[in-house]
């Protein structure tokens, strides 16, 4: 069994989902907007949401017809940033 520290970074190891974050990360989004800034279709897109709620990374309501989302825990924007500085470090190998 995956703990839930490893089924996150799972999560989080997806360019989808690393983007829908990054979106969700200036505001609250409606689905369809998640369909017109990415480029891939609605299935595509519900799967990883459905992926990104079910580890707590995303939350999901309803407003009518319309499904808005929202970064459920404000913390994942910290690690986001932490894992973008540590992209753009430039690492020495030891011999």
């Amino acid at each position: 069994m995956k703990s839930k520290m490893a089924e996150i970074f799972k999560a989080l190891s997806c360019d989808n989902r690393l983007k829908i974050l990054e979106l969700l990360s200036k505001g609250e989004r409606c689905f369809c907007e998640l369909l017109r800034e990415l480029d891939v279709d609605m299935s595509t897109i519900s799967r990883h949401v459905s992926e990104l709620s079910r580890v707590g990374l995303v939350s999901v309501r309803k407003e009518g017809k319309r499904k808005i989302l929202s970064i459920a825990d404000e913390r994942v924007l910290k690690i986001l940033e932490i894992v973008k500085s540590l992209g753009r470090r430039k690492y020495v190998t030891q011999a």
